[in-house]
């Protein structure tokens, strides 16, 4: 073995030496020295020219070289699996030698089956032997390609027929052929030049050979060898061929693909995508469009082919993204498995967000954007041969990918189709009448399959919604048409039309309410739909001509032409002018009709109980219901209907009436006289909706004017200088003198609201003299009054900011409520507050209008931004006192809507800044003092607990920035101590709770308190004895820690004593708290609560060192103290017990005294309680009393008694009781001491 493993490395060395290729027949030649040596000492033959051919991929030497040496056909399975790394070709190598295997067996079993006799057995094997010889003696040595086509078979090389083939030009032979062919001179191979014959004939399956290797070597001799394998798979219907051909070098995919495809699915099923191709596919020259007409045809037969389409793409290009979507079709059509075919799609939109960052697209067959719209037809294709059953699951999984959103080309929209699906499944209308082609079977594309599905969809749209709208199902109807991008007109107006059948038929529709509430529905419709004008215009037009509208009034009748008028006049081109103003005056004589109604049937003011039917929308354009309402109006709510003063100065209607009004135009049209009246009425109402314009066309439309009306106008115009006082009519005139004469002589009478003010005359001049005028008129008008206030307020407006009155006009009321809070003028709020209330603004504009000015003044306060040139003043000083944005927040009617405003300021400030700095972190935290202002203002406790959650929300980000100032300003500015102790843990935690006490902080009662409460929590007795000092609050800190210390004293009554550590613990913090009240109450000299705090200190301390003498001295009651003081032998704990239950006084010390010292005899006890309180007789006496109550005396309690009397230092004392006690020996001895005559004096004095 040794031998053969040095000879296989000598040759191995040998075919490198000479340069020649590994695989050619050169080095084949090299290796059988190898194998004849192997064969000689019948070793295992040597596989390695056939591991160097497997590792290159070189499967035709393979075969050669294994054939022609004989080798087992099991060991060259083996080398097959190990050595091949194309799975391809080692699937199909391995296939077709494990047939060749399989056929050897049974030719093997059926030859054993048989008897022969050995004579047989060698007679053949001599006959095959001498066969073998023969051929071998008939090949030269020099002539290598004889030898080895006659070991795999091929005796000689036929010639090709002048008919198929032309001669190659000499040289064009393989380079391991060239050398042979010199040499025998006899062998001139005529080889197929494709380029040369571009009519190659047909080849017929019955005259090629049927032997792979014949095939492949019969292929070998075209120019072109893997375009003849093509030729070949087609003629006998043999795939391998076709990835035979991929395997050389020069093959080109998109043919090998083509051509696998075409045999693998057979003719039938392929057949309409070769339809263009004339004659046989054999030869064919194969283009991306003929693949994407094969893979559209493959996709349209589902189940039988989609496995094919998968396997072409891994064969021939297996990193082609459309691999992924080919696998996707594969786990739909084949496995029906949707997780696995959502997980294929997204992995395709993965590989596509690859592909554009790379830029490149990945694979060898077509480039992107074919890729793409041929997964878009597929898709299609896939979807309208789905059936019903599985369309559901196909459009989630395509709407869930989702499919074509990395797409460059345009393809199928398959989440609307999804969106649309569900819309019509949820109707239970059937999804196919979507996708229906009968009716489009001309629609078709090149390869015959029909277009996009969106297109069926647009076709078929109007019956699919006429199948929704006579279901009634108008919602699904509305959805479909948004889907679509369809109008929704009909829709809208086919379900006003069923709502307004089946509201008919309701008692609602019996009373006036009901419908006006019904009109107002239908416009709501129009507007949120988004109905063209002409639409919801002709709708309520024809609205009246309908049979059930016979019965309404003329109010309401009115109402309804107004809707349809305003509708029109939202289109430009929509209807003819005549027509306009035929529709316009037809309402007005209704509006007129319907105040004659209302009169004669309440018999009130006309003004109060008329419905207007004057269109009042809100800021999104939407009706209010107060225009239908038969409540009285607040005209004050008409926003949309105000009409600019400045619009009325050049509007042509005015100018049409002043010219009638001139020339003695203006006679009523209308005869009667309830009529007349009623017009008057109903100018006054539009003069109230601040509508000159209107009121001025309404009266020249019937040629009738009011008082009011010219009072109006004749307002508008003194304002603008285009008339002066002269110039007013006499009776005007006359009227405004004697209002005038009425005011002087009752100051408290009629007076406008502006005119309670300083008089304008003085330092105004003549434009001074106007405003009284001004003032005169609006309080002589009734209806209009409010523009009359208007015209009023803004011409002294123009005075006080020394502005031209056009220009006050010109601009809006903010910009000049802008310029009136951003001046010095002592009274601007008031003035402010008097021109809002003249002007229409809602109150969100209003708050609108000042949370903008607010925040802009604090930025530029900050330093955020700064002013530009030419801007006008901040309207808010930040610097300012708490009392000047009071004011400010009282100009808005609810101060909590500009809390709200400012909050979403401060919110918004937040999370737009990433990174806070301190002048954005500034702004927020005066913005939630400021939010907090108008809240306490307005008490909302809802908006002050936004605020604080606000605070709590920002207070770790100024932590983070080291704001620690603007922490302690938020705190006290807002004062909500209680509810803000996450603002003293962040600055405890922080270790600047300093800083809070170098605010000021000692002038703020409440938050003195509030620190105190918060630092009893912690327990962190450092910082409290700080605070404490420096707000000079001890005795709050005492009385904190004195209460503190009698709860936890009064949760230990009734529970029994153990000296367990635990229990000396608890113990131990009780003498704490009295210690630390005790030194709290000294500091701030309260004595005497200092000593009780010591005194129970002391007591604490007493259990705590009795405790395991089991003697209890806390929590007990007068006896129980008096029992304990009487059994106790140590008098200092006896008096530290009668200290702290306050029992100092000597009638407490009696029974003690006695039971110790005359019963027991403890005299030391006596002696220290001599030490501690002064001597006096009346103790001797109580302790005589408590003998002479006792009875039975022993002698030692006789004689103890005898000892006590003989210390009381009072002779007299002593021998007054000794006598009465019967202690004859003490008086005795008393009498025997030099005192006895001093007794003997005092007995007599006695």
């Amino acid at each position: 073995m040794k031998v053969m493993q040095r000879l296989e490395y000598a040759t191995q060395q040998a075919v490198s030496s000479q340069s020649l290729k590994k695989t050619s027949s050169a080095a084949a030649e090299l290796w059988h020295l190898v194998l004849t040596y192997c064969r000689s000492l019948d070793l295992p033959l040597c596989s390695g020219f056939l591991v160097e051919c497997a590792a290159n991929q070189d499967w035709l030497s393979f075969i050669c070289h294994a054939q022609e040496n004989l080798f087992p056909a099991r060991k060259v399975l083996e080398i097959i699996d190990q050595e091949f790394s194309n799975p391809h070709l080692r699937e199909h190598l391995h296939l077709t030698f494990k047939s060749i295997l399989r056929q050897s067996e049974d030719t093997q079993q059926t030859k054993s089956g048989k008897r022969r006799s050995g004579e047989q057995k060698r007679t053949n094997k001599e006959r095959n032997l001498k066969k073998e010889r023969n051929v071998e003696r008939a090949v030269t040595s020099r002539d290598q390609r004889a030898r080895l086509y006659t070991r795999i078979g091929v005796p000689q090389i036929a010639k090709q027929p002048a008919s198929a083939a032309r001669v190659r030009k000499k040289g064009s032979l393989p380079e391991e052929f060239k050398e042979a062919d010199a040499v025998d001179g006899e062998l001139k191979q005529e080889t197929v030049d494709l380029d040369a014959n571009p009519e190659l004939p047909v080849l017929i399956a019955e005259q090629l050979p049927s032997n792979i290797f014949d095939v492949l070597l019969s292929c070998q001799t075209y120019d072109q060898p893997w375009r003849a394998m093509l030729a070949h798979s087609v003629a006998l219907k043999r795939n391998l061929f076709a990835i035979f051909a991929a395997c050389q070098q020069d093959a080109e995919m998109l043919d090998c693909a083509c051509v696998w495809l075409c045999v693998t699915c057979g003719s039938g099923a392929l057949g309409p995508a070769l339809t263009h191709i004339k004659g046989s596919i054999q030869w064919h020259v194969w283009s991306l469009t003929d693949l994407h007409s094969l893979l559209i045809v493959a996709a349209a037969h589902r189940p039988t082919v989609a496995k094919a389409m998968s396997l072409a793409l891994e064969y021939f290009d297996p990193a082609n993204l459309l691999l992924d979507f080919l696998h996707f079709h594969e786990a739909v059509t084949i496995r029906m498995d949707f997780v696995e075919a959502l997980k294929h799609l997204k992995k395709l939109n993965s590989r596509l967000d690859k592909c554009d960052a790379d830029g490149k697209y990945p694979g060898k067959i077509g480039d992107r954007i074919w890729m793409e719209q041929l997964c878009g037809r597929i898709a299609d294709t896939l979807l309208l041969i789905c059936p019903d059953w599985m369309l559901s699951r196909f459009l989630r999984v395509m709407s869930d990918a989702p499919f074509g959103e990395s797409f460059n080309s345009v393809v199928t929209d398959y989440s609307k189709l999804n969106k649309i699906f569900k819309i019509l499944e949820k109707a239970e209308i059937d999804p196919s009448i979507c996708f229906a082609q009968g009716s489009h079977d001309d629609d078709k594309q090149n390869d015959g399959m029909p277009n996009s599905p969106e297109r069926w969809l647009v076709s078929n749209h109007s019956v699919v919604l006429q199948a929704l709208l006579e279901q009634g199902q108008f919602e699904a109807a509305r959805e479909y048409a948004d889907a679509l991008g369809l109008a929704s007109d009909t829709i809208t107006e086919r379900q006003i039309l069923s709502e307004l059948e089946t509201f008919q038929l309701s008692d609602l529709w019996k009373t006036s309410q009901g419908r006006a509430k019904f009109w107002l529905r239908c416009h709501d419709e129009f507007c949120s739909n988004r109905c063209s004008p002409e639409t919801a215009g002709r709708f309520f037009e024809t609205l009246l001509d309908h049979p059930s509208a016979a019965g309404i009034s003329q109010r309401e009748r009115a109402v309804v032409l107004e809707y349809a008028l305003h509708w029109y006049n939202k289109g430009l081109h929509d209807r003819k002018l005549n027509g306009k103003a035929e529709l316009e005056k037809n309402m007005w004589l209704c509006r007129i009709r319907g105040v004659m109604e209302l009169q004669k049937e309440t018999r009130a003011v006309a003004e109060d109980k008329v419905v207007s039917p004057w269109l009042v929308t809100d800021r999104d354009g939407r009706l209010s219901s107060s225009t239908l309402s038969v409540t009285p109006m607040n005209p004050s709510d008409m926003l949309v209907r105000q009409k600019t003063i400045v619009g009325a100065l050049s509007s042509k209607d005015i100018d049409l009436w002043l010219k009638m009004v001139s020339h003695g135009e203006l006679k009523p049209v209308l005869e009667s006289y309830e009529e007349q009246m009623a017009l008057e009425t109903v100018i006054g109402q539009v003069l109230n909706e601040q509508d000159v314009t209107g009121a001025c066309r309404l009266s020249t439309l019937f040629r009738q004017s009011t008082d009011d009306l010219e009072i109006v106008v004749s307002c508008l115009r003194l304002a603008a200088g285009q008339l002066t006082f002269d110039e007013l009519s006499s009776p005007l005139r006359l009227r405004m003198e004697d209002l005038k004469r009425e005011v002087e002589e009752h100051p408290c009478g009629l007076q406008s609201p502006l005119t309670s003010e300083p008089p304008w005359d003085q330092g105004y001049g003549d434009s001074g003299q106007m405003t009284s005028y001004l003032d005169t008129l609006s309080n002589l008008c009734d209806c209009g009054k409010k523009i009359c206030l208007r015209i009023a307020i803004s011409f002294k407006m123009a005075l006080l900011l020394r502005l031209p009155y056009q220009s006050v006009l010109e601009s809006s009321s903010f910009d000049v409520l802008l310029q009136l809070l951003g001046s010095n003028m002592v009274h601007k709020y008031s003035q402010a507050e008097k021109f809002l209330a003249a002007c229409v603004l809602s109150p969100t504009e209003v708050v609108s209008f000042l949370s903008e000015h607010i925040v802009k003044a604090l930025r530029v306060h900050f330093g955020e931004c700064s002013l530009s040139p030419g801007q006008a003043g901040l309207i808010f000083n930040p610097s300012s006192s708490p009392e000047e944005f009071q004011r400010l927040a009282h100009l808005c009617s609810d101060p909590s809507l500009l809390g709200n405003w400012l909050l979403e300021d401060a919110v918004s400030i937040a999370s737009s800044t990433a990174d806070s700095t301190v002048s954005s972190l500034s702004v927020e935290v005066e913005l939630m003092i400021l939010s907090h202002e108008c809240h306490t203002l307005a008490c909302s406790m809802e908006g002050i607990a936004s605020v604080l959650r606000l605070a709590r929300q920002r207070t770790p980000y100024m932590a983070k920035a080291k704001q620690f100032k603007l922490m302690v300003h938020l705190l006290v500015s807002i004062g909500r101590y209680r509810e803000m102790y996450f603002i003293l843990d962040s600055l405890r935690r922080h270790d600047q709770f300093e800083m809070l006490l170098q605010s000021g902080s000692n002038k703020h009662e409440k938050l003195k308190r509030a620190l105190l409460d918060y630092l009893w929590r912690p327990q962190d007795k450092t910082l409290r004895e700080m605070v404490a000092l420096h707000l000079t609050m001890y005795r709050a800190v005492a009385e904190m820690h004195k209460q503190e210390a009698d709860k936890q004293l009064v949760a230990l009554r009734g529970v029994r004593l153990e000296p367990s550590f635990a229990f000396k613990q608890a113990l131990s913090r009780i003498q704490e708290q009295y210690t630390d009240a005790a030194e709290n109450f000294f500091k701030d000299e309260c004595l005497h609560y200092g000593q009780r705090c010591q005194a129970m200190a002391s007591l604490v301390a007493l259990q705590i060192r009795l405790l395991a003498s089991d003697v209890r001295v806390i929590c007990l009651s007068t006896q129980e103290v008096v029992q304990l003081m009487s059994r106790h032998t140590s008098f200092h704990d006896c008096l530290i017990v009668a200290e702290a239950y306050k029992m100092r006084s000597m009638s407490s010390w009696i029974e003690p005294l006695y039971n110790q010292v005359i019963v027991r005899g403890n005299f030391s006890y006596y002696a220290e309680f001599k030490r501690t309180f002064p001597r006096k007789s009346s103790l001797c006496s109580e302790i005589a009393a408590r003998y002479m109550r006792g009875s039975g005396h022993t002698g030692s309690v006789v004689e103890h008694m005898k000892h006590f009397l003989t210390q009381v230092p009072q002779l007299q004392v002593r021998y007054k009781y000794a006598l009465e006690l019967g202690f004859h020996d003490v008086a005795t001895a008393v009498l025997e001491e030099e005192s006895e005559e001093f007794l003997r004096d005092l007995e007599l004095l006695g």
